[in-house]
């Protein structure tokens, strides 16, 4: 099945050097070292996920997310929970995380909430985010994330809900961070193959 979003990269959506770490200039704040997978804050959706060593990396731990896309229709993700109130726009400007994929994988990596009562979803994106074979550290600066619209049908009649960018007024209805894996961008192998760490907020 085709991806319903365009493949595009926002300018503001940085590979970084992998020297730049948290004790570096710029300050951070932690949202998971991965050393263990918490159920109370994460959640998996067709896919399997465990944490396993990564002695490259600060915290010597990461997340293996595969997906083998044999469900169909399947909607397969990792998503990590936020403590209530979202993300701070005053203190906060983006997200980092180190990325690792033998397979190249293509990441969508969203900020998501409770959907509007009138059948908006709160999912705003950055949908070219590609892993390669050695670890590599992505930034994503909130003016990034986009919406890109959607359809739906309300009382027998279609609702279309155009496309928006993030501003920081939404930034506090984010409960979620969700990393989303498609099929027609799992990479260079049928089973798509990722690995996550160091996932952290980036200070203003």
């Amino acid at each position: 099945m085709k991806s319903p979003y365009p493949a595009i990269l926002p300018a503001l959506c940085l590979v970084l050097p992998l020297h730049l770490k948290a004790d570096d200039a710029v300050k951070t704040k932690t949202i998971d070292t991965f050393q263990t997978l918490d159920p109370r804050t994460t959640h998996v959706s067709d896919a399997k996920v465990r944490q396993v060593p990564a002695p490259e990396v600060p915290h010597k731990h990461a997340v293996e997310i595969t997906a083998d896309y044999a469900k169909s229709g399947g909607y397969y993700f990792f998503r990590k929970n936020l403590p209530p109130g979202g993300i701070d726009a005053k203190k906060y400007k983006g997200v980092r995380f180190l990325m690792k994929s033998p397979t190249e994988t293509i990441l969508h990596f969203c900020l998501q909430g409770k959907t509007d009562p009138d059948g908006r979803p709160f999912d705003y994106r950055v949908i070219n985010v590609k892993g390669g074979p050695e670890w590599t550290p992505h930034y994503c600066e909130f003016p990034s994330f986009r919406f890109f619209g959607h359809k739906c049908f309300k009382n027998g009649q279609q609702v279309v809900f155009p496309a928006a960018n993030l501003t920081d007024k939404d930034l506090d209805r984010v409960l979620y961070l969700t990393f989303v894996l498609h099929e027609t961008e799992r990479g260079n192998s049928t089973i798509s193959n990722v690995q996550l760490a160091n996932l952290e907020l980036v200070a203003r």
